[in-house]
């Protein structure tokens, strides 16, 4: 996972949440289904001609087919449930929304 990422979610924790949450990452990605799923999906963007050159991502779907994907739409998906990265709203806004849910 990209560190700046990492960062943004983890603005506002413990130093030892920060610090277990990027162990942890680490274990996680250098598990061996981890290194083979990366694996396969190098091994499928060198097939075709794209590893290296940015362009579409290559996912997996639920059938186990791989098919290209734009990669805003790939990795937006994983933080669906927790909103997008960017927000456009002020710390305000946000405390503001928080506090009216709270109250209901």
């Amino acid at each position: 996972m990209n560190m700046s990422v990492i960062h943004y979610i983890m603005a506002g924790k413990s130093t030892d949440a920060r610090r277990h949450k990027i162990q942890y990452d680490t274990e996680y990605e250098s598990s061996p289904e981890r290194i083979k799923y990366r694996e396969e999906l190098n091994r499928e963007r060198r097939r075709r001609g794209i590893y290296g050159r940015g362009g579409p991502d290559i996912s997996h779907t639920r059938e186990n087919t791989l098919v290209l994907e734009n990669p805003h739409t790939n990795r937006a998906r994983h933080f669906k449930e927790r909103g997008t990265l960017k927000s456009n709203h002020s710390p305000i806004d946000l405390a503001w929304s928080l506090l009216k849910h709270q109250l209901h």
